[in-house]
């Protein structure tokens, strides 16, 4: 993981995004690139935001470059965004799975989407095709070492015989389904603060009260 990108709008969730990728980069000793759009169109204070937000991250020991983008759109974004291991963007901007899977066709690196105040707590990570997602398991591994916190996989009961024995360092829940129900009693027995989960269980981060990861689909992001 070699660098990180983080996308403030001046809201609430604008600053907790912030907060949150200012904590995940310094762990991990990467680079950021924030830019800096104004979602209410009052241009007149951007490049104050982006000097606050440049003196938040360098109390972090965080690397940061700040660019202002005229608005939240995979244009505007395609002209500053480099190769990121992880895009930051408060829950707001990215309403549906639709909105997710555009940035990812174009980014291809996993979006983090920030509705509350970050907490360092455990991560879990939601597996539904073993199989085909070693990409997504490598990424909660190495996050979770890094961050040193807890990592714990939420699987489909009728799919663990196919985790293999390198994918079993951490301990996994098994689950008869992925419905909102038994996800939320899963995690009620965890604590965590971190969901990380592929494109396609999207919908799990409309109803689930926490900060969540989304994985693009057959990406080594």
């Amino acid at each position: 993981m070699q660098r990180f990108t983080l996308l403030h709008d001046g809201s609430k969730q604008g600053w907790q995004t912030a907060y949150l990728a200012f904590h995940v980069a310094a762990h991990l000793g990467a680079p950021l690139l924030g830019l800096i759009v104004d979602t209410d169109h009052d241009k007149s204070i951007l490049s104050e935001r982006a000097a606050q937000v440049e003196v938040g991250a360098r109390a972090a020991e965080v690397d940061i470059r700040t660019q202002i983008i005229s608005d939240f759109s995979v244009d505007a974004v395609m002209e500053h965004l480099e190769e990121s291991n992880g895009f930051f963007v408060p829950r707001r901007l990215i309403p549906d799975e639709k909105t997710a899977r555009l940035f990812q066709e174009f980014f291809a690196c996993p979006l983090w989407l920030v509705s509350k105040r970050p907490e360092a707590k455990g991560i879990v990570v939601l597996v539904d095709a073993p199989r085909e997602q070693a990409a997504l398991i490598t990424y909660a591994s190495v996050l979770s070492h890094r961050l040193e916190q807890t990592l714990t996989g939420l699987i489909l009961k009728d799919h663990f015989a196919q985790i293999t024995q390198s994918e079993t360092d951490f301990p996994w829940l098994t689950l008869v389904d992925f419905s909102r129900s038994t996800i939320g009693a899963a995690l009620d027995r965890i604590s965590t603060s971190l969901l990380i989960l592929p494109i396609e269980q999207f919908s799990l981060s409309d109803v689930l009260p926490l900060n969540c990861v989304i994985y693009p689909a057959d990406k080594d992001a």
